[in-house]
């Protein structure tokens, strides 16, 4: 039985790409929500890519390209699971995650984005 407060499904978003970060962005404006958010990705910090031209130019710094994942799931009311997800089964709702207990989802979102090779750039 759900309580008034209680969450009434779990939202989880496989990865830290754009798309999710703006979801979390979105939910954090708006906190009052019926429905548990969390946030697997496999690093604390995502990567902004739509700043690399700034940083490449000399104009930001590249930690300005380092989104802080914690601090924005805080923000956004959501839960953030540092791991990598070894499979999923869309039949039982489950994201498997290696070491970590499976973790179960009424609605799962996957946003894997890419991953930038920063560590290539010259200064």
């Amino acid at each position: 039985m759900n309580t008034p407060n209680a969450p009434s499904s779990h939202l989880v978003l496989l990865g830290g790409g754009h798309a999710h970060i703006g979801v979390l962005r979105m939910l954090g404006m708006q906190p009052q929500h019926p429905f548990k958010v969390t946030l697997i990705s496999p690093a604390r910090t995502a990567t902004y890519s739509g700043l690399l031209p700034a940083v490449v130019a000399g104009h930001e710094s590249p930690l300005d390209l380092e989104i802080d994942l914690g601090r924005l799931c805080q923000f956004a009311g959501a839960d953030l699971v540092v791991a990598s997800a070894t499979g999923v089964d869309p039949i039982a709702q489950l994201v498997e995650l290696g070491e970590r207990p499976t973790l179960l989802y009424d609605r799962l979102s996957i946003d894997v984005g890419l991953q930038s090779a920063l560590s290539e750039l010259s200064a």
